[in-house]
């Protein structure tokens, strides 16, 4: 049971890394026809900001910042996952299995990550 967090963070990272790469380097066939969306923002080259964060997130989950990692990433995961729900279902598998591993990479993370959405205590001088 210890195994499956590293293992959920050791595929997220390697599916972040592959997907990030790709951006850069066209590796891997891009499914046709794309959406509209998808290629005003590859023909544009916005793209690199999105791939460029996927590339730091993966990294920093090998780590001892491996909150910071998945704070980077769970925004990606979440677009992956809306992209494919309303615009293009074709991936949508896809998208679920990165929200798995993204929680189950985030349970051992989870006091850090607490942290983050605790209420700030006001100064009493």
């Amino acid at each position: 049971m210890t195994h499956i967090p590293v293992v959920a963070r050791g595929l997220l990272a390697l599916i972040f890394i592959a997907g990030g790469l790709n951006g850069f380097l066209l590796f891997m066939p891009v499914p046709q026809p794309l959406h509209p969306w998808l290629k005003l923002t590859m023909d544009s080259g916005m793209l690199y900001v999105p791939k460029t964060i996927e590339l730091v997130g993966a990294a920093l989950l090998w780590t001892r910042y491996r909150a910071l990692g998945l704070c980077l990433l769970w925004p990606i995961i979440v677009n992956i996952l809306l992209f494919h729900a309303f615009l293009d279902p074709r991936g949508l598998a896809n998208g679920l299995v990165l929200v798995v591993l993204g929680i189950a990479a985030g349970v051992p993370e989870r006091a850090r990550l607490k942290a983050l959405v605790a209420p700030v205590r006001a100064r009493t001088e």
